[in-house]
């Protein structure tokens, strides 16, 4: 029976993904619609059409490899998982190590520590790998080892997709590109689509120097793109001058106002306001295609108004992340691991390195825990700080003495505070349940690549600002430039970048040299937060 043949187009986000369904949807075409073609992230194809079928050859489990999504008390505590880094003087874990690729030979490191000896971590990383677990940094290891080692595996895929198409390419690490090799080399014709000016993902490996070298490495032909088909003319002239292609040129004046690539300034006692200022710039256009980003978390919680229960520390930050997670994210797996943490920082006592997840004392301790998190007398929600702590002490205390564990209970309140949080923010709110009336989305840097939206604001702190401007002067290609040029091309009609009093106050005329028009935003229509 002959094996049926598609082209897989992938790409790094979802984002991405979603704008190539509505691109052809727009152009009529059914074609994504076929099974034997696909559309999906690069990580999905590796999880759908090798992990999946057959990691369990190279990864020698006994079942389906699945995602590690989240350590749980006990996966920290067990030998097989962790081993003793003598340099550093600390356990590290297996869901630490990334993997890479070395002149062909596969190499282990921590991030932000450096390289990890394969001789010291290969067991953990092999028992990880046999109870069938892969994290993110580990899926293309064990993809490349998959397709290394089983040739005829290879070959099914070339066949099943005689034509690979990888977007966003810039953001491919040596794995990525050695598993693309192994299916070159099996027959699949591969074609790479990417910019190296909009590398945002060094953090997981990605090289633009794989990118760069393709053309001579694999001996393809090269084609440059100078049209930006997305922005118009005043936002594309300036963003250029951000990036390495100076003679890109745009396909279209603005179409809609306001229109163009603009700088305006925020106060910081203000800036919270920014999202209801940008709303009345917009009008009338304001839409879900509008959006305020910041490659900063902080600076994206100052404009959401919600950030008092990141400043907790201990076991009381477990608590207010669970809090956060099932009241504002709905996530309650990730909010009962924080419940779970919480709860072991404060009971010592109960020995959790002794006892396995499903004896029956952890399971009635685990089963106590759901319903504290689930029921409207366990864990308390959005709160002033001040109050939340105490309503949490005493539901905490009251939990832990019906487990009879006398001595723990007593150093709830020890254990239980408001370190690290100041005292003005102690009669606020512990998190903000939602801006009823947010106009505007907000997102990091990295959630809108590969995405297109009509207006999009650019919100930098001083640092970010001066740090920017320094880099575009000397040309020096760093991630901070990058991500700013991965947000100043996201929006086709209007791009607004909001600095800092004191920096536009001195830059204003090197931002106004680049291409950006000075506004002024309306004022904040003033609404309750809550």
């Amino acid at each position: 029976m002959a094996t049926p043949a598609g082209v897989a187009l992938l790409s790094f986000t979802n984002v991405a993904i979603d704008e190539f369904h509505r691109a052809l949807a727009d152009l009529g075409h059914t074609a994504a619609k076929q099974p034997t073609h696909y559309l999906g992230t690069l990580d999905s194809f590796i999880d759908r059409f090798v992990l999946q079928p057959f990691g369990a050859r190279s990864m020698k489990c006994g079942r389906r490899p699945r995602l590690f999504a989240e350590p749980s008390p006990w996966d920290r505590q067990r030998d097989a998982y962790r081993f003793w880094d003598k340099e550093r003087e600390t356990y590290r874990h297996a869901w630490e190590v990334e993997p890479g690729l070395a002149n062909s030979a596969i190499v282990f490191s921590i991030p932000r520590s450096g390289p990890v000896p394969n001789a010291v971590c290969r067991d953990t990383m092999l028992a990880f790998a046999r109870d069938g677990w892969f994290t993110h940094q580990h899926r293309g290891l064990w993809a490349y080892c998959v397709l290394r080692d089983h040739r005829w595996v290879t070959d099914l895929l070339a066949r099943r997709f005689p034509e690979v198409i990888v977007d966003e390419s810039q953001d491919t690490s040596e794995i990525h590109h050695a598993i693309l090799e192994l299916l070159r080399a099996s027959g699949a014709e591969i074609t790479l689509i990417g910019d190296p000016d909009q590398c945002i993902f060094e953090f997981n490996q990605a090289d633009t120097r794989l990118l760069r070298e393709a053309s001579n490495r694999w001996e393809i032909p090269e084609l440059r793109l100078t049209i930006n088909r997305r922005s118009c003319t005043q936002i594309v002239e300036a963003a250029r001058n951000f990036g390495t292609e100076p003679a890109m040129e745009a396909r279209y004046s603005t179409l809609r106002e306001p229109g163009g690539a603009f700088i305006t300034f925020y106060r910081e006692d203000e800036i919270g306001d920014l999202p209801s200022r940008f709303a009345a710039f917009l009008g009338h256009r304001t839409n879900a295609r509008d959006v305020i980003v910041s490659r900063s978390h902080s600076l994206l919680r100052r404009l959401s108004g919600g950030s008092n229960h990141h400043k907790l520390q201990g076991a009381t930050a477990s608590f207010g992340e669970a809090a956060f997670q099932r009241d504002i994210r709905s996530n309650l797996r990730l909010a009962f691991d924080k419940v779970l943490l919480g709860f072991m920082r404060l009971t010592p006592s109960l020995e959790w390195s002794q006892h396995e997840p499903d004896s029956p004392r952890m399971m009635l301790v685990r089963q106590r825990l759901w319903s504290f998190l689930r029921n409207r007398d366990g864990l308390p929600g959005c709160l002033e700080a001040n109050e939340w702590l105490e309503v949490l002490r005493t539901r905490i205390k009251y939990l832990i003495e019906g487990l009879s564990l006398t001595d723990d209970a007593k150093k709830v309140r020890q254990k239980l505070t408001l370190r690290g949080m100041p005292q003005d923010a102690r009669t606020e709110p512990l998190f903000v349940a939602a801006r009823q009336e947010r106009l505007v989305r907000m997102e990091t840097t990295h959630k809108v690549k590969g995405e297109t939206v009509d207006a999009l604001m650019l919100v930098l702190d001083t640092k970010q600002a001066n740090l920017i401007l320094a880099q575009q002067a000397s040309r020096e290609q760093s991630e901070e430039l990058r991500l700013a040029y991965v947000a100043m091309t996201r929006p086709r009609d209007a791009l607004v970048v909001a600095v800092s009093a004191n920096h536009y106050k001195s830059r204003k005329q090197r931002w106004s040299d680049l291409g950006f028009r000075s506004v002024t935003l309306p004022p904040a229509q003033r609404t309750s937060n809550l």
